[in-house]
């Protein structure tokens, strides 16, 4: 090697940047002590040990549920303190933990103890967790140990993470179960799918499915009787293409239906749009009405619940048609004073007035509220003296 060649070498040896020491390990002692320091500090320290601890989600996991394990347990402020460390590692496996302490929060809870906030922090630490937790609200909320208003909070979570595209395997749950929790599912279940196009198509295909098993023939026993929830829930979906309505009409004129399904399939026309429902609403509530002159209870019901969904025209028309002010059933004669012509009220007034159905006489006058005729508001006056009132 020449004398040049030897220089150059020696130069680049000594240019050569300095090697960099090997970042130590980060081993179980280190994430034992962090999680120590987490239980116990509160300042940048907790903060230093908790920023390894999460840059280290294998060996920080072990060491934090060793912790959360031990005997004494942490206790309240410290056990929340750890789980939300846990939580932001975003391990399945430690989901049970979260709706562990969820439930022994609450069914610990002091007499007395506002339960929404104490079960608040826990959670929280689900609902971060995102679809994954679904399967766990799924169960607090069919856990009869926790109250209501709780189990009803943590249906709203489960139907928000439910994934969109199954959210239709929610629908399986309409009609079942306890009452108040079902009527929230259907609110909160119709809610996202109002807002979601995707969610929308999974539940009402599922929606549609129910509905044919329980209208089959022979329809599904099981299904039959979830058939006025499933109205309703679809109903208020909507998302209407004209086969709603018919699938509707067909219940709400079907006599051999059952009457809790033909209310709940008349309740849902009046809930669509008028532009499709009118037509149909205005030929039940003639036949119903017809029905209900000759004494039937059904028809009656019916009647009133189809002039109710009809617009203001339609609907007073059918009141004057039918003379319904006249009628001894008082709802229907309530709703021939909501429709009757103003212009004309000091002529059906007095006679409103003396009906023995407090029902009715208020509906005359919430008809008359403002404004009044001259008439009207000398006959008021003298009602009002001549009562006291």
């Amino acid at each position: 090697m020449n004398c040049w060649a030897l220089w150059a070498l020696l130069n680049l040896a000594a240019w050569a940047e300095p090697a960099t020491p090997a970042e130590p390990t980060y081993a179980q002692p280190q994430a034992e002590a962090d999680v120590e320091t987490i239980v116990s500090d509160s300042s940048k320290p907790y903060l230093q040990a908790r920023a390894r601890l999460e840059s280290h989600p294998e060996v920080a996991a072990i060491a934090l549920r060793a912790r959360i394990d031990a005997v004494p347990a942490p206790g309240p402020s410290e056990q929340r303190r750890l789980l939300g460390v846990l939580a932001e590692l975003r391990r399945p496996e430690d989901l049970p933990r979260f709706a562990k302490a969820l439930r022994r929060a609450v069914v610990n809870a002091d007499p007395g103890a506002p339960l929404l906030e104490v079960a608040h922090p826990w959670r929280v630490l689900l609902l971060e967790q995102g679809p994954s937790a679904t399967t766990h609200l799924q169960a607090l909320v069919g856990d009869s140990a926790l109250p209501p208003e709780l189990r009803a909070v943590l249906l709203t979570d489960w139907v928000g993470l439910q994934p969109a595209d199954r959210a239709g395997e929610m629908v399986i749950l309409i009609g079942r179960g306890q009452a108040e929790l079902e009527r929230e599912l259907r609110r909160t279940l119709a809610d996202r799918a109002r807002r979601d196009a995707v969610a929308a198509q999974s539940v009402i295909a599922a929606t549609d499915a129910a509905l044919d098993a329980a209208l089959g023939d022979p329809p599904d026993d099981k299904e039959a009787a979830r058939l006025p929830a499933l109205l309703r829930f679809r109903a208020r979906v909507g998302a209407d293409d004209g086969a709603l309505v018919d699938r509707l009409s067909a219940v709400a004129t079907n006599a051999s239906a059952r009457f809790g399904a033909r209310v709940a399939a008349v309740r849902g026309l009046g809930a669509l749009d008028a532009e499709h429902a009118a037509a149909p609403l205005r030929a039940l509530a003639h036949t119903q009405l017809q029905a209900a002159t000759t004494g039937s209870q059904q028809g009656e019901i019916l009647g009133w619940l189809s002039l109710r969904g009809l617009p203001e025209a339609d609907a007073a028309a059918l009141t004057q048609s039918f003379s319904l002010r006249e009628s001894d059933a008082p709802r229907l004669a309530s709703l021939g004073y909501q429709h009757a012509p103003l212009q004309q009220a000091d002529v059906w007034l007095p006679t409103a007035l003396g009906n023995p159905w407090p029902q009715v006489r208020q509906a005359a006058l919430e008809r008359v509220a403002a404004p009044c005729s001259g008439d009207t508001v000398e006959l008021l006056s003298a009602r009002g003296s001549a009562t006291g009132e």
